[in-house]
């Protein structure tokens, strides 16, 4: 596949999770509403994970001291102001994830529909999908009781 045709098929998919980000009401008091949309912190967290950052702060950082970075951010993921790093956690944490389900059949339906999710079928069975966070975003030292397993030094039981 050339390279022209998968830069379309990636800014389809940024443009379904754009849309759906753009419909997640904002729970935020009307002053906090102000200053950075939340479609905007959406959106740079899913670039923290497209661009496979290794960290929130690494991301902050680039947006602040490498103007190229913040050009593709607005360009490719609509971001009109990146929030800093701590402040992107304050606004993405407390959004329900059944707000996010929506992205997923979106996009699930997207890739179905466009035949590429063939190339990923596992005999007749189902689909194959490797993709996973957890390499990426992990903690040794903060855990909580939900934690399937306990981190050596944790003071959870």
């Amino acid at each position: 596949m050339p390279p022209s045709k998968r830069k379309t098929v990636a800014e389809k998919l940024i443009t379904i999770v754009s849309k759906e980000a753009s419909k997640i009401p904002d729970f935020r008091k009307r002053a906090s509403q102000d200053t950075i949309p939340l479609h905007d912190a959406i959106m740079s967290g899913l670039a923290v994970m497209h661009l496979k950052y290794p960290s929130l702060l690494q991301f902050d950082r680039d947006c602040v001291k490498k103007p190229d970075k913040l050009r593709n951010l607005k360009s490719l993921y609509r971001v009109g102001q990146a929030p800093c790093d701590t402040y992107l956690r304050e606004m993405l944490d407390p959004i329900e994830t059944r707000y996010f389900r929506k992205f997923f059949t979106q996009l699930f339906a997207f890739v179905q529909r466009s035949g590429r999710l063939r190339q990923f079928e596992y005999f007749e069975e189902g689909n194959l999908a490797p993709i996973d966070g957890t390499g990426h975003f992990s903690s040794g030292k903060i855990d909580c009781p939900e934690c399937c397993v306990k981190k050596p030094g944790s003071k959870n039981p």
